[in-house]
This record gives C-alpha cells, sequence and structure tokens, in this order.
C-alpha cells in the first residue's frame, strides 16, 4: 500500500518535481548533488515549519534566497502533500498544499488541506493566505486569523481535536523523522552530559548511549534482543552495558570475554552503526515516516540484506521507510518496484523517476540483471 506523495516546486535542485508516489519501503538512488537529501530535508523542513515558525525554518537553512531554487529567488516554494489519515476509525486521502513567497520577509502565501472519502467525495479542511483563512470543524465554517503571516494554519488548527483533518495531518508530521548517522556525534557526545528523556534516536544517534541505557532498564527483554542480534555478527562479543557517571556522562562498556571490556570510544566504527541500527529497529513505536541516509555506511556489506529486511519489517509496524544509498549490495536486496531515481534534467535541476520506467530497465531486469549491477553500470544515475 502506497503512503506519502511529494511534489516540489523550487526547493532548492528539487525545482520542479511531479508528485512521487512512495511505498511502505522507497530506496532512492542517484549521484551525488541529484537531491536525495535534498528530498529529506522537504520532510523535515515541513516538520521543523511545525515546530517553529516558517521564519526560523528558512533561517535554520541559511534563508529563502538559500532554498529556493537558483534563477527563480522571484517565485515561490511550494509543496503538495498526499497520504492516508485516520479520523475517529475512518480513512481518508488527505491532500495538502503550502505555498511560501518573500517580500521584506518569508510569509505563508497560501496553505489548504482538502480531504478525499473512500467514496470519493472530497472536502475542504482548511484554506488560509497570508494569515486569514477559514477551517471546516462537523460541517460548519469558521473565519480566523492567525497571530503571524509565517505561522502555518496546520500548526494552530492542528492542536484541537475538533479540527480533526488538520489534528490528524499534524500529529502524522509529528511523527517524521530524518536519520543520519554520525559516529563522529556519538563518540563526542560521551562528555556531553544527558542529552534528555529521549524515546528515539536523534538525527545524528548522538544519544545512542541514552536510549540505550533507557532500553536496558525499561525494556530489558528488548534489549536482550538487540544484545544476541549483535552477538551474531560481532564476534566474541559477550555483553553491552550501559554506566552513567558521576560526572553525568554515559557510556556503554562491551564485554568480550574474561578481561575484555572496552568503553565504546574503543570498539570499532561498525559496531556502533550496527547497534544504532538495531536500537533503531527496538523502538516502542515506528516513526510514521523514517528517512534514513546511507545506512550502509561502516557495516559489512553481508549485513545489508538483513539491514533491508529489518526495515522493511518496521515498515509492517505502520511506519514507511525512505532509504538514501550508494550501496549496489543493498540495492540487491530490494524489489524493483521500490527504487526510486534521482537524475539532473537538462535543465540542471533534478527530477525523480521511478527504476522501472527508465528505458531498458525493466528488459534488464527480464534479462537476469540486478539493480545492484545496474546502478554500477551508472544506468540509474544518468541524466534524465
Amino acid at each position: 500500500m502506497s503512503k506519502v506523495s511529494m511534489a516540489l516546486s523550487n526547493y532548492k535542485v528539487l525545482q520542479n518535481t511531479n508528485l512521487v508516489t512512495l511505498p511502505p519501503l522507497a530506496i532512492l538512488v542517484g549521484a551525488n548533488g541529484t537531491g536525495k537529501s535534498t528530498f529529506f530535508d522537504a520532510f523535515a523542513f515541513l516538520r521543523d515549519c511545525l515546530v517553529h515558525n516558517v521564519r526560523k525554518t528558512l533561517w535554520d537553512r541559511g534563508g529563502f534566497r538559500e532554498v529556493v531554487s537558483r534563477g527563480h529567488e522571484n517565485e515561490s516554494i511550494e509543496l503538495w502533500l498526499k497520504l492516508p489519515l485516520t479520523m475517529d476509525g475512518r480513512p481518508c486521502l488527505a491532500s495538502y498544499h503550502l505555498e511560501i513567497a518573500q517580500k521584506k520577509s518569508p510569509f505563508v502565501s497560501r496553505e489548504s488541506l482538502v480531504c478525499e472519502e473512500l467514496d470519493g467525495a472530497t472536502y475542504p479542511a482548511f484554506e488560509f493566505s497570508m494569515g486569514r483563512g477559514y477551517a471546516v470543524a462537523e460541517g460548519v465554517r469558521e473565519e480566523f486569523e492567525l497571530g503571524s503571516d509565517d505561522i502555518l494554519a496546520l500548526k494552530g488548527l492542528g492542536q484541537f481535536r475538533r479540527f480533526r483533518e488538520a489534528y490528524a495531518l499534524r500529529k502524522a508530521i509529528e511523527g517524521w523523522h530524518v536519520f543520519c548517522l554520525s559516529i563522529d556525534a556519538v563518540r563526542r557526545a560521551a562528555g556531553m552530559g544527558c542529552p534528555g528523556e529521549d524515546e528515539h534516536l536523534s538525527p545524528t544517534g548522538d544519544n545512542l548511549r541514552h536510549v540505550a541505557r533507557r532500553l536496558w532498564e525499561e525494556h530489558p527483554e528488548r534489549f536482550a534482543r538487540i544484545l544476541d542480534a549483535m552477538k551474531i555478527h560481532v564476534p566474541e562479543l559477550c555483553s553491552i552495558i550501559p554506566h552513567k557517571t558521576q560526572d553525568g556522562r554515559e557510556l556503554l562498556q562491551f564485554g568480550f570475554g574474561p578481561g575484555k571490556d572496552f568503553w565504546d570510544s574503543r570498539v570499532s566504527r561498525g559496531t556502533l552503526a550496527l547497534l544504532a541500527h538495531l536500537v533503531l529497529f527496538g523502538e516502542s513505536s515506528p516513526h510514521s515516516l523514517l528517512c534514513v541516509d546511507c545506512p550502509e555506511s561502516h557495516l559489512y556489506p553481508g549485513l545489508l540484506a538483513e539491514l533491508v529486511e529489518n526495515f522493511r519489517a518496521y515498515a509492517d509496524r505502520g511506519g514507511q521507510v525512505l532509504i538514501a544509498t550508494h550501496s549496489s549490495d543493498l540495492l540487491n536486496a530490494v524489489e524493483p518496484e521500490e527504487v526510486f531515481c534521482f537524475m539532473r534534467d537538462k535543465s540542471g535541476f533534478a527530477q525523480i523517476v521511478r527504476a522501472l520506467d527508465i528505458p531498458g530497465v525493466a528488459v534488464a531486469m527480464e534479462k537476469g540483471e540486478s539493480m545492484g549491477h545496474l546502478l554500477e553500470q551508472g544506468m540509474l544515475c544518468g541524466t534524465g
């Protein structure tokens, strides 16, 4: 079943993409600079707008002119989103549109949410422009004026259950997560004290020790499963014991037999990367959308097929997983229809193409070629 669909206009290198319908597990490939990370950032951008506001979110990315596509600085940034929602047990398909422009400062020039029920009937949930608009609750239309023209109506309305469509959409977007593991960030965090009562890994994984300790203390059965999985792939590993020092640091002690105990700073990057992904899979509730950048980093290629199956099981639990990768081994472990390619068009901007729609790919697959081999040949990373 397909879940999130996204289209973008004037968002960095993604100047004009079609509405891309993504399956529960989708693999994104493409040469460097073709927009994979930008696509992930578009999801993070919308989530950050809900947490802060449009002006702050753009400022954190260098400002409007750094986000809008080159040569299109006088135009709007636009985002279209489609995803299924469930409200009071009733499913519907939500279509959300956000348009951001800039004069002296950025503002929301248009924002709307339209829902489609199973019988095909559509109805508007809200529509706003420059801080003013309306929302519908239980069939009654109400007029509103927001406190600022850079605040999303979705942020305000989504706090109230009576605006059920906005409430459900906001909850879904708040569950989005972009994960790009940094082993250096994990190791640097040792002397920074407790990063908070986190239940999920942070975007870089720098709270790995803290999340692992919470699992160890509060969910020992889940931590035991993680340790058992680690033992299969890390020779001689006997134990992983979280510690909290008197000065507030959190450390992990890896045991490899009598007299062979090492702090996490002395174990390999691959061991920490494997632990981070297993902790991610062991979280109590899946993110509604999980974007993962290059999960193959530091991992032995033979582990990647199992990694894909873990991501697939994560999606089966109710989340959706998007993976950006350069690994042919990882690509060989997925289904061809799950692969999407980022390619530069003649204008220099990027397009997103389903791999099987690229000329010659379907025929090559019928002849027994693998997706990984086609990636190595450059067939999936060319110019669209």
